[in-house]
């Protein structure tokens, strides 16, 4: 059996690997990493950071994945400061008025159905009872 040798890595993988511009990776790797750790300490779905950031839901769903070579330094920082003004709190002090919070709305497609059943046996007893009265006045 053959000895596996390792190599030692240095603190930059894409410059191990061969990266072109390895540090621009690296950097712009670690500003993706924050603006997907912001997001999930806030709970934001991606597609509200998308609208917030102005990107499409696929571009940021892209970076968030890795896929950010086609985005310069510059404007992956500046959509982590976007991030950063948005939902982390302000130093200000003073109170925030909340909106009172909403009962969750009773979903229209499960009255309808309900409805629907109602219909359905309304009907079952209408038929029953013109098929009682049929067969009286038949005789039957």
């Amino acid at each position: 059996m053959e000895k596996v040798k390792f190599k030692k890595a240095s603190d930059n993988i894409f410059r191990d690997f061969g990266f072109p511009d390895a540090d621009a990776h690296l950097h712009k790797s670690n500003i993706v990493t924050r603006i997907d750790v912001t997001l999930r300490r806030h709970k934001w779905t991606q597609k509200r950071a998308a609208k917030v950031l102005g990107l499409s839901k696929t571009k940021l769903s892209r970076i968030l994945q890795g896929d950010f070579q086609d985005f310069s330094v510059e404007k992956l920082e500046s959509l982590l400061e976007i991030l950063r003004r948005d939902v982390e709190p302000s130093k200000d002090t003073r109170p925030v008025a909340r909106a009172p919070k909403l009962q969750r709305p009773i979903k229209s497609w499960k009255i309808n159905e309900e409805k629907k059943k109602s219909k359905d046996s309304i009907k079952k007893v209408t038929r029953s009872v013109e098929t009682d009265t049929r067969r009286r006045s038949a005789g039957i």
